[in-house]
């Protein structure tokens, strides 16, 4: 009687988000695998009585594809010919009857072997609130399953012993950046400025409070990348700076530049909803003179922007003299492990960067704190 009532308090107390049905069936080709497409997200069958549903599940797809890359894999917005995939996940909403009461969604998800054809992985939700209505239902599933999903990768990576992050070791010491001259860079869409620029003032701050030698790139030079990184078209890590760029670091006695770029964000819900007229505020940027314009900011607003549920962006450190990337990695901070401090996960995944590899510890040590 002890054990029911337990199992019973232990099932309530379960979240929306669990993954609460999943089967691995074959473990050797899940662990062997590198490169996983994207397939399809289909959904329920009673369109009428869910709606939005392929704005949801392009967001679930959104989620897997960068959530995933940042575990370790190549991941691919669908199948790409010419690098077939290991792995192609998808997956479903569904219906969940129960007995006339009320129906509820839940979400399928399979992983199959793109050679045999055969499930290697099978994930499935039954836990989908009953309140509210179908909209908010998918919301939550999108919000919460996607992050656990991920989540479910990343800890089978590092049980396994392999690093979650797919950083490589750096080519520099500390003492060489301390002497050099450094300076960071933050890239973005037009309708991700808020989010790049909020992380921009957060390094600053961390710069000036522990006295780091990195400065932002000067604002003629930011001006320049940006008209170029807008014509970006690929997503692939830079592997080399554009030549106009390199010479303006290069006339400006730069030796290191930390390049964020590539930002995506999700807010509960999806993307941060922009109602009316945008709003500027001005924030003292520490370590630098005047004040900087974050635009999208003001009063409450700027503290709801930084409301999210998971911020993607790559990271690479260049050597100027030599115009070759030192480290490149893919950051992804999500309220799954984060909880509320998703910016500051990813600004500490920024200061982790800058580190060295000591050798008598056997591991990475970041140059500051």
């Amino acid at each position: 009687m002890l054990k029911s009532w337990l199992l019973f308090l232990i099932s309530i107390c379960l979240p929306v988000f669990a993954l609460n049905e999943v089967q691995l069936l074959s473990e050797k080709d899940l662990d062997a695998a590198s490169v996983i497409a994207i397939g399809e997200f289909k959904p329920a069958t009673d369109i009428k009585k869910v709606m939005g549903q392929f704005r949801y599940a392009a967001q679930l797809r959104e989620t897997l594809l960068l959530g995933l890359r940042s575990a370790g894999f190549t991941t691919t917005d669908g199948v790409d010919s010419t690098r077939p995939p290991d792995l192609i996940l998808e997956g479903a909403f569904t219906e969940l009857d129960n007995k006339g009461a009320v129906t509820s969604v839940g979400i399928t998800l399979s992983v199959k072997s793109y050679a045999t054809k055969k499930d290697i992985l099978l994930i499935s939700n039954t836990q989908s609130s009953f309140g509210g209505d179908f909209k908010d239902q998918i919301r939550s599933l999108t919000d919460e399953q996607g992050l656990a999903i991920v989540k479910y990768f990343k800890e089978r990576k590092n049980a396994k012993g392999a690093a979650a992050s797919q950083q490589s070791s750096p080519s520099f010491t500390c003492k060489e950046l301390t002497s050099s001259k450094m300076v960071f860079c933050a890239l973005y869409a037009p309708q991700i400025r808020a989010t790049a620029n909020i992380i921009s003032v957060e390094i600053q701050k961390w710069t000036g409070k522990r006295k780091v030698p990195m400065s932002k790139i000067p604002y003629s030079v930011d001006t320049a990348f940006q008209r170029i990184y807008s014509q970006r078209s690929s997503d692939a890590p830079m592997e080399s700076l554009p030549e106009p760029i390199r010479s303006l670091l290069k006339s400006e006695s730069i030796d290191y530049c930390l390049l964020l770029y590539d930002f995506k964000d999700r807010a509960p819900g999806g993307m941060k909803e922009k109602t009316g007229a945008p709003v500027s505020v001005l924030v003292p940027a520490p370590g630098t003179p005047g004040m900087m314009m974050i635009p999208g900011g003001g009063g409450d607003r700027l503290g709801a922007a930084n409301q999210f549920t998971s911020i993607y962006c790559r990271l690479s450190i260049f050597n100027i003299d030599a115009n070759k990337s030192l480290v490149s990695d893919v950051l992804w901070a999500d309220k799954e492990d984060c909880g509320d401090e998703v910016v500051q996960c990813l600004v500490g995944m920024i200061k982790k960067s800058l580190s060295e590899y000591d050798e008598k510890k056997k591991k990475k040590v970041p140059c500051w704190k």
